[in-house]
């Protein structure tokens, strides 16, 4: 089954019934927030946020931290295998990954060192519904080609806990666009933004500017 991809700005965006499944179906949803793992304090109240906003789409969500199922050089073979294979099983059982905002590049390399776009992939070969991949800021900007322009808004050389600092904050790639989010946003985020525009329009590199309640829904 093909990937559907919710590509958000921020928080839901002003399209949420687009996540919306049949009333008959049972919503199963896995929330990551490894973007934020560099900010214990603002971790710990997102998760509670998260899953009440999921619920109001008829979601029963919990928890997926890739800190996890990170792969380690030190763990032999097998173990990585395994570890994979767990990831895979969970991605499986679920309709929707929710992913947060926070730092890019932070969650660009939990996800590289869980294998996490691997899982992924064979998750939805294994499974007979749809698995949408729904993210916003960070979230929505790591599905990209690759993270170019990103630095005017995230610190690149955040290195938390647990995360090996060998590891490259590696996008998804997804699509082909770099993804800005909160564009025209009044705040700094959307002084950034504008850096990363013209840094990419400079360079001549693709890109998909999103407002915040802007929504971007593809597939892959």
């Amino acid at each position: 089954m093909a990937i559907r991809l919710y590509l958000s700005s921020q928080g839901l965006g002003d399209n949420p019934e687009l996540l919306q499944l049949p009333a008959s179906s049972q919503k199963r949803a896995l929330i990551v927030l490894n973007a934020l793992d560099p900010y214990p304090s603002a971790r710990q109240c997102a998760l509670p946020d998260e899953m009440a906003d999921l619920a109001a789409l008829g979601y029963q969500s919990r928890e997926l931290d890739l800190r996890n199922h990170f792969q380690r050089s030190t763990d032999n073979h097998q173990h990585n295998l395994d570890k994979t294979s767990m990831l895979t099983s969970l991605l499986a059982q679920s309709d929707l990954i929710w992913v947060t905002g926070g730092n890019t590049f932070t969650l660009a390399r939990a996800m590289t060192q869980s294998h996490f776009k691997e899982a992924l992939n064979r998750a939805s070969s294994l499974t007979q519904h749809t698995i949408t991949y729904g993210g916003y800021s960070a979230g929505a900007a790591v599905a990209g080609p690759d993270l170019q322009g990103i630095q005017f808004m995230d610190d690149p050389n955040i290195t938390p806990d647990l995360y090996d600092p060998d590891v490259a904050a590696t996008s998804l790639n997804f699509v082909s666009h770099r993804i800005i989010p909160h564009v025209q946003s009044h705040s700094d985020d959307g002084v950034n933004a504008d850096k990363a525009l013209n840094y990419l329009t400079e360079r001549n590199l693709e890109y998909r500017a999103l407002q915040d309640g802007e929504v971007w829904v593809t597939s892959v």
